[in-house]
């Protein structure tokens, strides 16, 4: 017959442990509870779990923060120069152009403007009762010379208005939106060529919802709900700002080959880019003359 650990007298039911008999289980047990420190291995693993049952809860949010800010990764400020304007003038187009598409003005001053919008999220209802986290964008406007720079941030705001609010920068995925913006303003300005549509960026395609009339997609035949999912043969999901930006650059003649998902269906279409007359007045800048 097996002897149980701790006895060594061979008679079932009767055991003797030298532990007990000295008082040291006694007196482990008492400096355990003082010191607050489980010192026997069914204590540690009490201790351990509930130590991770108060964790699970900030496990949650951390991993719902990333969910949210769609990974963070640091890339290349937005930005843009408009030849020949004043910084009103840029002012002035800005706010009616974000305006339009769903932003407030969350602050604003000479030199920049703060816009704001909430969007809805299922994961952040699930998991916090937070309906929403907030996009905010901000475009600083600077007069260089005879030019005005436009440099803009994005940032994620996960439960916004709570004690949970976190602030992350926006991904490289966002900021390339946020230069094509860019670059439209500057043709609103100066006009220039473009492809004419615009979109909401997923973090494997983009969402068009919007065509411009008579513009190279509205004349592809390309609707509003379709999907962007490549361009010239790579997945946006693989692309980071600067390539973006590489493969829509170019003026008059520049084209580029998209891959554009419709029902379930993908075709690819080459498309070049039309040209945008611009829409904003500039105020007139007279340049002072050097006396010779």
């Amino acid at each position: 017959m097996a002897r149980r650990k701790g006895s060594n007298t061979g008679i079932p039911g009767l055991s003797f442990s030298p532990k007990r008999a000295l008082g040291i289980s006694k007196a482990q047990s008492k400096l355990s509870r003082e010191l607050g420190i489980p010192l026997s291995k069914s204590g540690r693993q009490r201790k351990m779990g509930a130590a991770m049952g108060c964790l699970l809860p900030i496990l949650l949010t951390i991993v719902l923060t990333l969910l949210l800010s769609s990974i963070v990764a640091f890339a290349a400020t937005p930005q843009v120069t408009i030849n020949d304007a004043k910084k009103s003038d840029v002012m002035a187009a800005i706010v009616p152009e974000m305006t339009t598409n769903g932003f407030s003005v969350k602050a604003i001053n000479e030199y920049s403007v703060t816009f704001s919008q909430y969007k809805d999220n299922f994961w952040a209802s699930v998991f916090t009762g937070s309906t929403s986290f907030e996009a905010r964008m901000t475009y600083n406007v600077i007069e260089v010379g005879n030019n005005v720079l436009v440099t803009a941030n994005a940032q994620i705001v996960s439960f916004p208005g709570t004690a949970r609010e976190q602030i992350s920068p926006a991904n490289d995925q966002i900021n390339g939106q946020i230069q094509i913006a860019l670059d439209r303003l500057r043709i609103g300005f100066d006009g220039g060529y473009f492809y004419g549509f615009d979109f909401e960026g997923k973090s494997k395609y983009w969402k068009i919802v919007g065509i411009t009339p008579g513009g190279a997609f509205d004349q592809a035949g390309i609707k509003p709900g379709s999907k962007i999912m490549a361009i010239n043969g790579i997945s946006l999901s693989q692309m980071n700002t600067r390539e973006i930006n590489v493969a829509l650059s170019g003026g008059e003649g520049a084209h580029a080959i998209f891959t554009i998902e419709k029902d379930g269906q993908s075709n690819n279409y080459t498309i070049a880019k039309y040209y945008i007359a611009p829409k904003y007045k500039k105020s007139k800048i007279i340049t002072p003359v050097t006396p010779i």
